[in-house]
């Protein structure tokens, strides 16, 4: 017998609607990455973490920045078996140089394995297209939603860049963008679409490869090898010292920084949902009460805006 869906409990995370399509997406949503972690009794576990986040509100979740998106595929499928009407999933476009019909049959296999009723968003990373690729990917991706194989499609940037011009009729529903605290990119200067002209964001990154929530260097520093040798301390000041000028964040006890990162981002005009690295079953807890701590004052807003907070190495309100 199949298994069903867990149901969402009463008091899951709030939903937002990316404009112009029939989508409501959870705030928070999980990046699904296989790394790191293999065989049976780890595969549980996660599929069982993946079945909680739904239970908690969670229903939007990405194979895109895994370096082995079938496997992330495979894991969700493990975890959501039977039809799960509200389930959204991120997929990367399937290469970059794929034709329409290498797009279509992709599709048919994620709908195959996911089941119709699963949406399926699809992200192109436009900005390696070329000048004369770009059209052609950005009009199959929009055939494909107009005939509703799709639900909606995105486009993707690096951190730091803005959006290139599009072709005209094919505007993504969402911009998948990499910002933080530390590196806030479009977001600093957004317009949100309720203005008419501004963009809809998934956020992709949000605490700057695992310096705001203290996981950039937690696994290494734990299993470090002997021959391996200690960590640089200039590579240390430079990846923390950003961090600790970041410390008036978390002072009165009221949220983590992990938090305030979290909540910094659901504010900033035009963001749909942060997509989560997929966090540990011990850490879930603290990230789900991001959207739910004390928004950023006005005083920490410009505190933060006035503050030069970028690394020198360059590596609208909650509802």
């Amino acid at each position: 017998m199949t298994e069903p869906a867990p149901s969402p409990s009463a008091g899951s995370l709030a939903r937002r609607n990316v404009p112009d399509t029939p989508l409501e997406v959870s705030v928070l949503g999980w990046s699904v990455d296989p790394a790191g972690r293999a065989g049976p009794v780890a595969e549980r576990s996660r599929v069982e973490l993946l079945r909680r986040a739904y239970h908690d509100g969670v229903n939007l979740f990405a194979t895109i920045e895994s370096p082995q998106p079938e496997i992330a595929e495979r894991l969700l499928a493990l975890a959501f078996p039977a039809p799960a009407p509200d389930l959204v999933v991120v997929v990367p476009y399937p290469g970059l140089r794929a034709s329409a019909g290498e797009l279509e049959r992709a599709v048919e296999r994620l709908r195959t394995r996911f089941g119709t009723a699963t949406r399926l968003v699809v992200e192109a990373d436009v900005a390696r297209l070329t000048e004369d690729q770009r059209p052609s990917t950005l009009e199959t991706l929009e055939s494909l939603r107009q005939a509703q194989r799709i639900a909606a499609w995105a486009v993707r940037f690096p951190a730091g860049t803005r959006a290139p011009d599009r072709t005209p009729g094919a505007r993504p529903a969402l911009e998948s963008v990499a910002a933080s605290l530390l590196s806030p990119g479009p977001l600093s200067t957004a317009a949100g679409p309720e203005s008419g002209a501004g963009s809809a964001y998934l956020v992709r990154d949000p605490f700057a490869e695992g310096r705001l929530d203290g996981t950039r260097f937690a696994p290494d520093l734990a299993h470090r090898p002997p021959a391996g040798g200690p960590w640089n301390l200039r590579t240390l000041h430079r990846e923390f010292e950003p961090v600790l000028r970041l410390g008036f964040l978390t002072r009165e006890r009221h949220r983590t920084l992990a938090q305030a990162a979290i909540r910094y981002l659901l504010d900033r005009p035009g963001v749909v949902s942060v997509l989560l690295p997929e966090p540990r079953a011990d850490r879930w807890e603290e990230y789900r009460e991001g959207p739910r701590v004390p928004e950023l004052s006005h005083e920490e807003l410009r505190r933060l805006s006035g503050d030069a907070i970028e690394p020198r190495s360059s590596s609208a309100p909650v509802r």
